[in-house]
């Protein structure tokens, strides 16, 4: 850069004068300092190779962006978009605890689904004309479509809700001559009905009560595949090739158990009771 810079470009109609000389009067570089810089087109960072050292305390340098960094002022205060260090890392966390709970509560629905399908399938051999397809689904241990499967438990147990009522209600008008739903054989049973499935929606399993519930902490040992595996090997099971099919196998295995044995129980019972004399 030159020792000296000069302009000779007019000012106000007066002769422009250098820019040293406008630095060593300040009165006169306040009014002009604009002028230069645009003209001149001068960058802030070159005037202090042109201040003399003995002038340079008179005229204070703008703040630089590390001076600006250090500064005491919140960063709030300076209109900085940027956070401090514990808001940001509490936003991660909460971020981090959303993801979670949103993870488990697929989880859980996906658990729901699979275990609905066991109980119609194990029941009565139903399956759905249309398989899951690859995605959430089927990585979560579903045969069938989920569409389908929902149809197909919602429409089976209208059917069974209307026979039973309707048994329910005969009972009423033969017995008592009331129409339904007051008698007391049709309030019985929904009372019953609303017990079983409050019970199941509080505990979150469907088998609980039922045929297929185990007895036992079902969830510990759920036919689930390895994960991170491309298998669809059971991870409980390893001989199993399909995780699903060893689950819903399983599943009927004990519910039929469970129906013989409760015949069993009840013919046993039937026998042990004492016999009407003759002579009576």
């Amino acid at each position: 850069m030159p020792s000296e810079i000069t302009h000779t470009r007019e000012y106000r109609g007066e002769p422009m004068p250098s820019l040293r000389e406008a630095l060593h009067a300040p009165e006169v570089f306040s009014q002009l300092a604009p002028a230069f810089l645009q003209q001149c087109a001068i960058r802030p960072s070159q005037l202090a190779s042109v201040v003399p050292r003995n002038q340079s305390q008179n005229y204070p340098a703008s703040p630089s962006a590390s001076d600006k960094s250090r500064s005491t002022t919140p960063a709030s205060s300076r209109g900085s978009s940027i956070e401090p260090r514990s808001s940001k890392r509490k936003a991660e966390d909460k971020g981090d605890a959303k993801k979670h709970k949103e993870k488990q509560h697929r989880k859980e629905l996906s658990d729901t689904s699979c275990d609905t399908e066991d109980a119609i399938e194990g029941r009565i051999g139903f399956a759905c004309s249309k398989a899951q397809t690859a995605g959430n689904g089927a990585a979560a241990g579903l045969k069938g479509d989920k569409r389908q499967n929902a149809l197909a438990w919602g429409g089976g147990l209208s059917l069974l809700l209307d026979e039973t009522l309707l048994q329910a209600a005969r009972q009423d008008k033969a017995e008592y001559g009331i129409d339904y739903p007051h008698g007391p054989k049709v309030q019985a049973l929904q009372s019953r009905l609303r017990t079983a499935m409050e019970r199941t929606a509080e505990i979150g399993n469907v088998h609980v009560g039922s045929t297929m519930d185990t007895g036992s902490a079902l969830d510990e040992q759920r036919c689930e595949r390895v994960p991170g595996s491309t298998s669809k090997a059971c991870r409980v099971h390893p001989h199993s090739p399909d995780f699903r099919v060893c689950r819903s196998e399983r599943r009927r295995a004990l519910h039929i158990q469970n129906i013989n044995r409760q015949l069993d129980s009840e013919s046993t019972a039937s026998r042990r009771q004492p016999r009407a004399s003759r002579l009576s």
